[in-house]
């Protein structure tokens, strides 16, 4: 089973690079989140999402800062290194990326490319457009999924050394949370080097339970398959799923999305394939994760958050 993580934050991701004179100063940022799952609040997302009421995002053509209520990142742009101060924490975490944010090169207009898996399996339209906003010329960039849309305004041109943008609106929503980010101030400023140098502080590998804790089935993954294969009605493959000809078996799989909420229960289930396999297969997936107990729920810095998983559920009908 693969936790799933999400995509997105104050900086973009592009392979390209342009000689252009470049923003330096600090962009201050109030977001936004709405639930769209009556039993996770906007708190609760914005813990997974590690995004707060309001942000500031501090760059130059060689260094920037992210500042929240929940960490400070310094990342070092020329290098593509970062070390991040997690609240009430005195440690220094390399190399951790928000679930809010994504290492991706992803502006090319109508191109088909592997999205993040939180949102969907593939981004069916990629769209840019010149826009002006707030009085700077701007890119407008909207990503269309299958259910999910996210725009993006960056500054136009605005690509440092290691492809980052200036991201002054965006906008994520999908089946989860609708969210927005968007630019209040904007403050154009030269700054010293030593403004962006980190605290002083051991410094740590980050891995994925430094600050967080998943949520996980609390007998074991074991006794969670165990579960899945007790459960399920498999006989309905035999009923739904017909053998090609010429073949001695036929396999269907639903992919199932789910959410663990603040308590350990699920609250949310869908097959993210559905178009593709049989409805009463799809529903009996989804059934048997529902029915699930037992589950313990997720943790950030010590405080309950909800989980977004995917398993994946097989059919099997062999002649054999």
């Amino acid at each position: 089973m693969k936790q799933i993580l999400v995509i997105s934050f104050l900086i973009l991701f592009s392979k390209s690079y342009t000689q252009v004179k470049l923003f330096s100063g600090e962009v201050h940022y109030n977001n936004s989140i709405k639930s769209k799952i009556k039993d996770v609040d906007e708190l609760g997302w914005k813990r997974y999402l590690t995004v707060s009421d309001a942000e500031i995002f501090y760059i130059n053509p060689d260094f920037s800062i992210i500042k929240n209520d929940y960490f400070t990142q310094y990342i070092n742009i020329k290098e593509k290194t970062s070390l991040t101060n997690f609240k009430e924490i005195d440690t220094l975490y390399t190399n951790f990326t928000s679930l809010n944010q994504t290492d991706s090169s992803i502006i090319k207009a109508n191109s088909k490319l592997e999205c993040d898996e939180f949102l969907a399996f593939y981004t069916k339209k990629v769209t840019a457009l010149d826009t002006m906003y707030l009085g700077y010329k701007c890119n407008k960039i909207v990503y269309e999924g299958f259910d999910y849309t996210t725009t993006r305004i960056v500054l136009d041109s605005n690509i440092y050394s290691n492809g980052s943008y200036v991201i002054l609106f965006e906008k994520d929503s999908n089946c989860f949370y609708s969210r927005e980010a968007i630019a209040v101030n904007i403050i154009s400023k030269n700054f010293e080097k030593i403004f962006f140098e980190p605290k002083k502080l051991p410094i740590s590998k980050y891995n994925a339970t430094s600050v967080f804790q998943q949520a996980e089935y609390k007998s074991g993954q074991s006794k969670w398959i165990k579960y899945l294969q007790k459960n399920l009605k498999s006989e309905l493959g035999s009923k739904y799923l017909v053998t090609p000809k010429g073949k001695d078996y036929v396999k269907a799989t639903v992919v199932v999305q789910f959410v663990i909420d603040n308590f350990g229960n699920v609250v949310y289930a869908e097959a993210r394939n559905a178009a593709f396999v049989h409805p009463k297969l799809a529903e009996e997936a989804i059934r048997v994760i529902k029915n699930a107990r037992g589950w313990k729920n997720a943790v950030f810095n010590g405080h309950p958050m909800p989980s977004v998983f995917k398993q994946n559920i097989s059919f099997v009908v062999s002649d054999k």
